[in-house]
């Protein structure tokens, strides 16, 4: 939700957004069908909320219920300002997500690729390569100039020596700090990330 492009393949598993708390109750089977009753000591009264043993009482069923709902909230304000409010000069496919279609459809549902770029939750549909060439485009408006970003496939083996002498391929051609090749989540990794890189 706060990426600046989503590409998908026609047939991606896509959507789900929502948020969900799931318990079993089983209390009733262990203690009339079973004959066996829990005993439960704990430092508070909600510490066993969602127990299997015993019934969610009214109270649990609203404090959860506040969570979940307050949860869902975040969520759907992270896309309105990842997705819906972004205004970047990217030249690059760009959907058009509007928050009327993101309220109706964001009830937990999946949607392919295909379903998901006609109401705008993804940017375009294609694969890898074209997720790289749009990194590409992306990266060179960020930077406002022409630089070339060497991707790096990560299932791809390669030897150590390939490693440096790739390393040594790119120092040649330009002047830079290692703080650009660095990637971001070593120099931020003793902050919380929520975006993979």
């Amino acid at each position: 939700s706060a990426t600046d492009r989503i590409i998908a393949q026609d047939g991606t598993l896509t959507g789900s957004i929502g948020v969900i708390f799931s318990f079993m109750d089983f209390h009733d089977l262990l203690q009339n069908k079973l004959l066996v009753n829990p005993v439960v000591i704990k430092s508070g009264k909600y510490k066993d909320i969602g127990s299997s043993t015993r019934a969610i009482t009214p109270e649990e069923r609203k404090l959860m219920q506040d969570i979940v709902n307050d949860s869902y909230n975040q969520f759907i304000e992270a896309i309105i300002n990842g997705r819906v409010n972004r205004n970047d000069k990217y030249e690059t496919e760009k959907s058009d997500l509007r928050i009327d279609v993101l309220r109706a459809n964001a009830d937990g549902r999946v949607f392919t690729g295909r379903q998901a770029i006609g109401m705008g939750f993804v940017d375009a549909l294609g694969d890898m390569d074209t997720a790289k060439d749009m990194i590409q485009r992306v990266i060179q408006v960020k930077n406002h100039n022409n630089l070339k970003v060497k991707l790096i496939d990560y299932n791809k083996r390669s030897s150590v020596s390939e490693y440096f002498s790739s390393f040594a391929e790119y120092n040649s051609k330009s002047n830079f700090k290692l703080n650009d090749i660095v990637p971001t989540s070593i120099l931020l990794n003793r902050r919380p990330l929520y975006l993979w890189e």
